[in-house]
């Protein structure tokens, strides 16, 4: 179980790098073109993303510990991410997707109040720890 607590926890921070990386620097290129923002509503708003991009890898984790071969768990994130994708293209069925939970309507509250909403970034949080405890329960009852 610590090998795959290790392997799950280095993942999400491999994951973290370059959303962090990214979100940095998004402040010197908004003061390049004369835009105000704050640094810590930016990171809050990360902080946010990352909670669901979180869930998201949890799923596929989930799913690598439940199949018997890597190409399994490749179908079915990008199953998964196309899905979403195409829920998020039509106006009807948007809401259905995560990736609407990071549009620009979700993350312009966050980035003007600089709070995290609370009640969505917890429901992502139990997913993912609902996902990894999933995999923990099975990768403990599987025989090798």
């Amino acid at each position: 179980m610590r090998v795959l607590t290790e392997k799950y926890l280095f993942n999400l921070g491999v994951l973290a790098i370059p959303l962090l990386f990214s979100t940095v620097l998004v402040y010197p290129s908004a003061l390049i073109i004369d835009e105000s923002i704050s640094l810590v509503s930016l990171l809050i708003a990360g902080l946010y993303c990352f909670s669901i991009i979180a869930a998201i890898f949890s799923f596929s984790f989930f799913l690598g510990v439940h199949v018997d071969t890597q190409m399994q768990v490749i179908v079915g994130s990008l199953l998964v991410c196309l899905t979403m994708t195409l829920l998020s293209v039509f106006k009807a069925t948007s809401y259905l997707s995560l990736y609407s939970y990071m549009d620009l309507n979700t993350l312009r509250p966050i980035l003007i109040s600089s709070q995290v909403p609370l009640g969505k970034f917890f429901v992502f949080a139990l997913i993912s720890a609902a996902f990894f405890a999933g995999s923990v329960l099975r990768f403990s009852k599987r025989t090798i």
